[in-house]
Parts: C-alpha cells; sequence; structure tokens
C-alpha cells in the first residue's frame, strides 16, 4: 500500500454561485467533508444527528450555534454538538474540514 500525501485546502475550490462541499473519505459511519464559501456566502441553519468537529483550512469565518456566536480562522477549530441549529458565513474566503 502507497501512503499519499493530500494538501486538504488544495482539494476545494472556491466557486461564485454558491459554496462547495466535497466528501474525501467515507467509512459510512465516518465522513470527513471539505468547503470553500467565497466571502459573503453561507450554510443556513441546520443541525446534524452526530457530534462534529470543524477545523478553518483558510480564511475566516463566522459561526452560530445554539446561542453562541464565534469568529474562526485558519487554524482554529471546533466541536459541534449534535442536533444543535449552527450557521456558518464566510467573513473571507474560507475553507474548513467538516469531520463527522
Amino acid at each position: 500500500m502507497k501512503i499519499e500525501k493530500i494538501v486538504l485546502a488544495a482539494q476545494v475550490e472556491y466557486h461564485e454561485g454558491r459554496f462547495i462541499n466535497k466528501v474525501i473519505f467515507n467509512r459510512g459511519d465516518f465522513k470527513i467533508f471539505l468547503f470553500a464559501l467565497k466571502a459573503g456566502q453561507e450554510i443556513k441553519p441546520h443541525s446534524t444527528p452526530v457530534d462534529a468537529f470543524l477545523t478553518v483550512l483558510e480564511g475566516e469565518g463566522f459561526i452560530t450555534f445554539g446561542e453562541e456566536n464565534i469568529v474562526l480562522k485558519a487554524g482554529e477549530g471546533i466541536h459541534l454538538p449534535k442536533d444543535i441549529l449552527h450557521y456558518v458565513r464566510a467573513d473571507k474566503d474560507f475553507k474548513m474540514i467538516l469531520i463527522k
């Protein structure tokens, strides 16, 4: 088996009309997603049935979950508890990885 190095931020590109998401790993019960949002794009409020972890790869974004608001920058991350409404907005061009 050959080990392949992946540059995560290079695996997803920005799109002017909408945010982009891409599954880069799927084991059924465990998935890893990459997202790219141009400044001003957003992911509407939603919740998931499982806990998730979000890490910013580049840029800056505003995240709301429950009653809390936070700004995250490259290299920072947060735990998103299951069943809690959350929202994401790119304040600057913004790439993130979501593990759930």
